[in-house]
């Protein structure tokens, strides 16, 4: 549980001083200094899966990166980071959900800062001012701990829609009415906690990720089949609550509505582009560049040192930081810097482990773990996260579920936490 925690939260919370090494890499170190008694030794053997699963896109894209001088430290360390939490999830002595919800919790790091602000406590937050020349307005953009804006308002909605989802479907995983009823709160609180925050971001790809990821969860709850959507009909009862919720926050910390659309709409100004929708001014044309250089050299991506013209962003050179024009969508960004097959590869390691275990375990079971999946789907469509350590360990734990519920004849020596709960069971 602590793993999942702070493999989400190290992504933004900010270095201690006194620590030498990042958080992330202290884990690991602790992790394998502990690997005698930790737990995770007599399940390396069993890793193959995964290494099976995401090993060729992170071969393909570190072999491109060593081609060209650049040594692929934070993708392998993603991997090693996923690789870990395979071996956590395969030694779990609860059920999956519970891994889930802590990986959720971790997020919440990225509503301190903000919540900080409001109520004058010594944390860690950034601020910083937007000019909008073309409107002759400014507004604020705040963030929490190490990261920037756009980092909490990608983390944000992971952590505001995997509490919800856990809190609709707690009757599947929560075999005890009274923690149930506990859990049921969990979806509100965590809207409520979380909606302000990621306004106070105004990132427009973290508007859309939240917006986007509760219609999805809605419009899936319609699309399943009969008898499960009955067992998700909590969906639509406990969203009326979680708006409450949120209009209460919003109002009690002064970010009402209107304020909220004004600085939504000189972040339009300050990124308007010609030609491209207004919600989305400043993305369109980067996106039609970088799929342009995708299929202009569909084996490899672009050669380091290659000049591009990225339009209203000016001329960027490839492969050096300084001048590097991000995709701000992952998928592209993996077609830019590994060509066609990088790109393929990518969309089959997001899409295939969520769609098997939905075939495998069926809609009642899956739904918390693709409702988690979403802001994950969403976010990188709008921002560049290739080394988002919390994608890298939810992606191990569908991995995991995928390869337990792979082979029927062990379902009854699995420990009773990883069996789902039928329906309407109790314990008291």
């Amino acid at each position: 549980f602590l793993w999942m925690f702070f493999v989400a939260a190290s992504h933004i919370v900010p270095e201690p001083a006194a620590v030498p090494i990042p958080l992330a890499r202290l884990a690991f170190a602790a992790w394998l200094l502990t690997l005698p008694w930790n737990g995770c030794a007599r399940h390396l053997h069993r890793l193959s899966p995964i290494v099976i699963y995401a090993g060729p896109v992170v071969l393909w894209c570190s072999f491109l990166l060593l081609l060209d001088g650049v040594v692929p430290f934070q993708l392998v360390f993603s991997f090693l980071i996923c690789l870990i939490t395979y071996a956590q999830v395969m030694r779990a002595p609860a059920r999956p959900h519970l891994l889930l919800l802590f990986l959720a919790l971790g997020g919440a790091y990225a509503a301190v800062g903000y919540w900080g602000l409001r109520t004058g406590l010594p944390v860690s937050a950034e601020v910083y001012e937007v000019y909008s020349a073309r409107a002759h307005m400014s507004f604020q953009r705040v963030g929490s701990g190490r990261g920037d804006a756009n980092t909490a308002a990608l983390t944000l909605p992971f952590f505001m829609i995997g509490c919800f989802v856990l809190a609709c479907s707690a009757r599947h995983w929560c075999a005890t009415a009274r923690y149930r009823r506990w859990f049921s709160w969990l979806g509100p609180a965590a809207m409520a906690l979380g909606a302000p925050p990621l306004a106070a971001t105004v990132s427009r790809g973290g508007a859309y990720t939240f917006v986007l990821s509760c219609g999805g969860l809605l419009l899936g709850s319609l699309l399943a089949p009969p008898r499960e959507r009955r067992q998700l009909c909590r969906v639509w009862t406990l969203a009326p609550v979680a708006v409450l919720a949120i209009v209460f926050t919003s109002t009690l910390s002064g970010d009402r509505l209107p304020e909220v659309m004004r600085r939504f709409s000189i972040r339009n100004a300050v990124n308007a582009r010609a030609g491209g929708p207004a919600l989305l001014s400043g993305r369109t044309d980067t996106w039609e560049r970088h799929l342009r250089i995708m299929l202009t050299y569909p084996l490899a991506g672009i050669p380091p040192g290659e000049v591009w013209d990225f339009g209203g962003y000016g001329v960027s050179v490839i492969g050096e930081d300084e001048n590097y024009s991000l995709a701000h969508n992952t998928f592209l960004q993996f077609g830019t810097s590994a060509g066609v097959p990088g790109f393929l590869m990518f969309l089959a390691l997001f899409f295939k482990a969520p769609l098997d275990l939905l075939c495998r375990r069926g809609v009642a079971f899956a739904f918390p773990f693709i409702g988690a999946m979403l802001p994950v789907l969403f976010g990188f469509m709008s921002l560049t996260a290739v080394s988002w350590k919390t994608f890298w360990a939810l992606l191990a734990l569908l991995v995991g579920l995928n390869a337990d519920a792979a082979v029927p004849a062990r379902q009854g020596r699995l420990p009773v936490a990883w069996r789902s709960v039928p329906p309407g069971h109790t314990d008291d």
